[in-house]
């Protein structure tokens, strides 16, 4: 082993090579020369067609396969001849998959290529054709939860690798995650892994797909919906490696559209924020901003906004979305995969900037963009803003406040002079969705606080008496119609202690005077500022004008609607200063 380190190699790839090169020499380990002898496995996962340090050229995929052991384990076996030109292909693939979370054994295994052959082989005819049966079974495994968490009113479905062994089927019902029923014990992770596997290969509508094979080192995408035969329903399908193994989520989408859009109200919003949505219809032209978390119902509203529209089916209509989710009516609706990467290469276009800059010169009424979160989409929006159309767009923001510090900075690029002059800036809104306490269930103060002191957590007992003594005495609020999760819950509610989801929001129609003070940055002046002239001020009251999302989570749970523990997910009561408080200081 004590050798020159050779010119251009690293000592540490050359320590390794040598190693490599000790493992097959028959005092160490036996080189393998038939299949009989081959350790019992699962599947290969290196190939021509697999991404990264596992892809393998075809003239060397019967001299180098990463394996993967029925134990779990993964092991790298060659050709001990070729050690040469494999050795460092051999360390990489190591590194690749050990940063995956794969368990790599440590010594690699010297196979001969023959045998080798007969591995890819067979494990190409299991993928691919012997497995048809195993495949078939695990589509309809995969259906059966859909159709589960379908009935369960659940918004999206997390298949998980775990350690020890184990996979579990979560679904998100009311904004909680929870164990699908009667999917807690006997789940292998095999199961769960060959279940994701085949409903990316097998379900997925092919232009959707980011990848035509299913990998556990690299992120996937698609939607599934002419395959899966479950009526009114498609799937939004994400995958991300992991530690133990890869995980999947699908979001669950309504198909139909000619089913009925949800009104505003039955939303959650509050009367006078419905009358601000169609004020905003009514514009019919200005930039309209959503802000939200992911799964705050954005692209719920923004289907419902648009096929509402009193120009829908009389007007030129289209979206544009990474992927269409759901179908809306009187839209044009076009799938384009996003490529930012081509943005900085002289001369290139990505097939999204393509696709918008065709759809502004087809003279177009409105113009939904979904997020906003680059120059080209940002582009879209105010170009067509300023034509007198409709533009909806998205944000990651956390609230009204943050809207133009987002569409300003470096790398979405608008500047504050285009979008504060004219008449640009449409409806602009903050949404949240958050569970609707079952009205059959929900517990008085006093039972809630029993409760938790027979379960014994004396931490949710001291919060949920301070948010009772802080809206009581801080807000000098009546208290009496709030209720608390029981998280016991009833037959009405499936034992869950919620019964669907309600939207809260803060919501405006930029005025001169927030114009002009956001035109000099003022933005958290100018929002002040147009609450202190719109809002009542009155915290008992289901007028939303100019209130925020904070002071609507708070109407929302005196009226014992939601669970009042949870208000402070929007802010801190001590942060809270009501419009009169701000007026008097002013003043002072």
């Amino acid at each position: 082993l004590a050798q020159p380190t050779p010119v251009n190699e690293s000592p540490g790839l050359h320590l390794f090579a040598q190693v490599v090169d000790a493992a097959h020499r028959p005092q160490l380990a036996e080189t393998i020369k038939e299949s009989g002898k081959f350790p019992g496995w699962i599947s290969v996962l290196s190939g021509p067609a697999v991404s990264g340090a596992l892809n393998v050229p075809p003239e060397l995929q019967d001299k180098l396969l990463a394996v993967k052991l029925t134990n779990g384990r993964v092991v790298i076996a060659y050709d001990p001849s070729e050690i040469a030109e494999l050795k460092s292909r051999i360390f990489l693939m190591r590194s690749e998959l050990s940063d995956a979370g794969h368990a790599v054994d440590a010594n690699s295994l010297p196979v001969t290529t023959g045998v080798l052959k007969e591995v890819r082989l067979a494990a190409e005819k299991k993928s691919h054709q012997g497995g048809g049966q195993i495949r078939s079974a695990a589509v309809g495994q995969f259906k059966e939860w859909i159709e589960q968490a379908k009935a369960l009113g659940a918004t999206d479905v997390h298949l998980r690798i775990r350690g020890g062994g184990r996979g579990d089927v979560m679904v998100r019902v009311d904004g909680d995650l929870e164990h699908l029923p009667d999917s807690q014990a006997g789940l292998t992770n095999n199961q769960v892994l060959t279940c994701i596997k085949a409903a990316y290969e097998a379900l997925a509508d092919r232009h959707s797909n980011s990848d035509g094979m299913f990998s556990e080192m690299e992120p996937r995408s698609c939607i599934i919906d002419s395959q899966l035969g479950i009526p009114n329903l498609r799937l939004r399908f994400n995958s991300l490696q992991g530690h133990y193994g890869p995980m999947a989520v699908m979001r669950l989408l309504t198909t139909s559209v000619d089913h009925k859009p949800m009104s505003f109200d039955s939303m959650g919003f509050a009367p006078s924020q419905c009358a601000l949505l169609q004020k905003a219809q009514r514009m019919e032209k200005g930039l309209m901003i959503q802000c939200g978390i992911p799964g705050s119902g954005k692209t719920t509203v923004a289907k419902t906004f648009l096929e509402t529209h009193p120009k829908n089916g009389i007007g030129a209509f289209y979206q544009v979305a990474d992927p269409v989710e759901y179908l809306i009516r009187g839209v044009h609706q076009i799938d384009v995969q996003r490529n930012i990467a081509t943005l900085s290469q002289i001369g290139k276009k990505d097939p999204y900037s393509t696709i918008i800059e065709s759809i502004l010169r087809m003279d177009p009424d409105a113009l939904d963009v979904g997020e906003v979160r680059d120059s080209v989409s940002a582009s879209a929006v105010a170009v067509a803003a300023k034509s007198g159309q409709i533009a909806l767009g998205t944000l990651h923001t956390g609230s009204i406040m943050g809207i133009m510090g987002r569409l300003t900075d470096d790398k979405i690029g608008l500047s504050r002079g285009e979008l504060t002059s004219g008449k640009i800036l449409g409806l602009l809104t903050y949404q949240a969705l958050v569970a609707k306490l079952c009205p059959h269930c929900a517990l008085e103060e006093k039972e809630a606080l029993r409760r938790l002191d027979l379960i014994g957590d004396r931490r949710a007992h001291s919060y949920l008496g301070f948010v009772v003594k802080t809206m009581r005495e801080q807000l000098r609020l009546d208290v009496t119609g709030l209720r608390f999760r029981n998280y016991d819950g009833c037959s009405m509610c499936r034992d869950r202690g919620t019964k669907g989801q309600t939207i809260l929001a803060e919501m405006m129609i930029p005025d001169e005077e927030w114009l002009d003070l956001s035109a000099v940055g003022k933005d958290r002046g100018a929002w002040r500022n147009y609450q202190e002239r719109y809002s009542d001020g009155d915290l008992t009251s289901g007028d939303m004008t100019g209130k925020s999302v904070f002071e609507h989570a708070i109407y929302k749970g005196l009226q014992g609607e939601i669970d009042a523990t949870g208000i402070e997910r929007f802010d801190l009561f001590e942060n809270y200063q009501s419009v009169a408080s701000k007026t008097a200081g002013a003043q002072r």
